[in-house]
């Protein structure tokens, strides 16, 4: 059985709604807009598969964006080709990138307005929904990096952050065969237990946003996409976002210009909260 470390912090509540800054924190640091944490989660797309060759030279260079490193469970700027795709099954440490891009070049244009925020990639390469039930091995990782990001934003900040999950996953339930039915129920408990998660090492209860990719740009079986729109309708505070378009690497991955087009979707939905 596993042993979940869970940090309670003993922070007033607010409501999911409320824009209000929080005081001083105990060690005496300045009032500050509440910070953000962005989590990728899923299989190969949410850590991307596409090649870092097609970004510029700036988005490249190390970026403003801090990114847990998932070795040492660090924040540092995000430096896509070194710091980007530490510990994701299935994926080659740095040679592609995902959404990470899209949310930095977001963050550095200011449409943040202004509140600091924190990436932490918790995807594993070739996952099925099956593999992040809270006793495996993959949400084991997952809890750690989650810990270790929240922690740090508090001493960092003083605050505890708006959190939101960004995801990625059906391809591999799709070609491994896995009914839209146990895929559903699958991929809802596991929205439910990220969320209570969360929670729990927060100490509080607040509203998380999910957000998650559509298919639609990709051959898909459209049977998926039905269910991702029944998630999105069924479960509060959940999106299931467009990729209509996006351009391939191949059948099953987004290339550069893909993540360009479609990120913006989350970061809008998410800005929303802020």
């Amino acid at each position: 059985m596993r042993k979940l470390i869970i940090i309670f912090l003993l922070i007033p509540l607010w409501g999911s709604c409320q824009r209000e800054v929080l005081g001083i924190n105990k060690n005496g640091r300045d009032q500050v807009t509440q910070p953000v944490l962005i989590i990728t989660w899923g299989e190969s797309n949410s850590g991307g598969y596409a090649d870092n060759g097609f970004a510029s030279g700036d988005e490249l260079a190390p970026r403003t964006l801090p990114i847990l490193n998932n070795n040492t469970l660090l924040f540092q700027p995000l430096d896509v080709g070194t710091n980007n795709l530490i510990g994701h099954t299935g994926l080659t440490c740095c040679t592609t990138h995902g959404m990470e891009i899209g949310l930095a070049n977001a963050y550095e244009d200011g449409d943040f307005e202004g509140h600091p925020v924190y990436l932490v990639k918790v995807g594993q390469g070739g996952s099925t929904i099956a593999e992040w039930e809270t006793t495996d091995d993959h949400y084991d990782t997952m809890v750690v990096r989650l810990n270790a990001a929240i922690e740090q934003i508090l001493e960092l900040t003083g605050q505890v952050p708006k959190i939101f999950v960004w995801g990625s996953i059906g391809i591999n339930d799709r070609i491994a065969g896995t009914t839209t039915g146990t895929f559903k129920t699958a991929y809802k408990q596991f929205i439910t237990d990220i969320r209570a998660t969360i929670n729990g090492i927060t100490g509080q209860s607040h509203v998380i946003p999910f957000l998650f990719t559509r298919f639609d740009s990709m051959p898909t079986n459209l049977a998926y996409e039905t269910i991702f729109g029944e998630i999105d309708s069924e479960v509060s505070d959940c999106y299931a976002v467009s990729t209509l378009g996006a351009d391939l690497k191949d059948g099953n991955h987004w290339q550069y210009a893909g993540f360009i087009l479609f990120v913006p979707s989350f970061i809008t939905i998410t800005i929303t909260y802020l």
